[in-house]
């Protein structure tokens, strides 16, 4: 059994030799100034469902660094790497839904996909979130709510969400404060493992 199990892993590894460039080798290429080669290997890899090269690529488009602009393509990439997980995809495509960028603008999207993100614990997502509350776009608006996000996002070390939070304790009422208390409890104990 030990021998098959052996041959088995070796036999991976050389199927994952076969497979050609890695990621590492486009993020290489990128460094080096070789954006075509990088733009290729992230292609490559892209077309077989890698959700950082998605990501990267869909960058790469987004801000025409080595290939034409195409914002609408680059939210293609954003939402299936975004779909596997991918953090930084996730936010990227709600940056694109926000601003428009390749996509309808859609606040309602913006707010879904910076949601995902901030269930994760992304201060950057949580951030957002609390503009999107205080606000009211693409969801109710609710400063107990933008409050929480806040608070989340200034524990997560976001410099911007410790003003915000600053500027709302001088506007909401004691009792808001304490909602927003209360339902940042919830929030952790639902997404916090112990």
């Amino acid at each position: 059994m030990k021998i098959f199990t052996l041959s088995v892993t070796i036999l991976m590894a050389l199927i994952a030799c076969e497979r050609g460039p890695k990621l590492e080798d486009a993020q290489a290429a990128l460094a080096a100034g070789n954006t075509v080669r990088a733009v290729e290997i992230f292609r490559d890899l892209a077309d077989d469902g890698d959700g950082d090269a998605q990501a990267a690529l869909g960058r790469l488009l987004a801000l025409g660094n080595g290939i034409d602009e195409d914002d609408s393509a680059a939210a293609e990439l954003y939402l299936l790497a975004a779909e596997q997980g991918h953090i930084e995809a996730q936010l990227d495509l709600a940056t694109a839904y926000l601003g428009g960028f390749g996509v309808e603008r859609d606040f309602g999207q913006a707010a879904r996909w910076f949601n995902v993100a901030a269930a994760e614990g992304n201060a950057r997502a949580q951030y957002n979130m609390g503009l999107l509350n205080n606000a009211g776009n693409g969801v109710m608006r609710d400063q107990s709510q933008a409050y929480m996000w806040f608070t989340l996002a200034a524990s997560g070390g976001s410099q911007d969400a410790q003003r915000m939070l600053v500027t709302l304790e001088r506007n909401l009422t004691e009792e808001q404060i304490i909602e927003a208390g209360r339902r940042l409890g919830e929030w952790r104990e639902a997404h916090i493992a112990e």
